[in-house]
């Protein structure tokens, strides 16, 4: 466990868990617990963000490194088709220029 009662693990605020016996009859330390729920409650709200956060950031890194292997696999047969085009090029540049007939028809 991480400091987190059984409770507050499940979701539940302390106050359900407490009798309404075992309650301080002093008004100020009533209100102290209250304010102390409303810190540990925003406590594990933002701790519930920030680990989103850091879901989505994992995830986004995860889809960049996906779609950069795609760009290296598409950069690759780019590359190829740039080569096949030159070879063809290289081979026809050389050939003997045909002869232009006397009369076009």
């Amino acid at each position: 466990m991480d400091g987190l009662s059984r409770h507050e693990e499940l979701g539940e605020p302390l106050s359900l868990v407490i009798p309404f016996i075992d309650r301080p009859k002093v008004p100020e330390l009533v209100l102290i617990y209250n304010i102390l729920e409303e810190i540990a409650e925003s406590h594990r709200n933002l701790r519930r963000k920030t680990e989103q956060k850091m879901q989505r950031k994992n995830v986004q890194h995860e889809w960049a490194k996906v779609f950069s292997r795609f760009d290296y696999f598409f950069l690759f047969i780019f590359e190829l088709l740039n080569m096949a085009a030159l070879a063809v090029f290289l081979r026809v540049a050389w050939l003997p220029t045909p002869e232009l007939r006397e009369q076009i028809l």
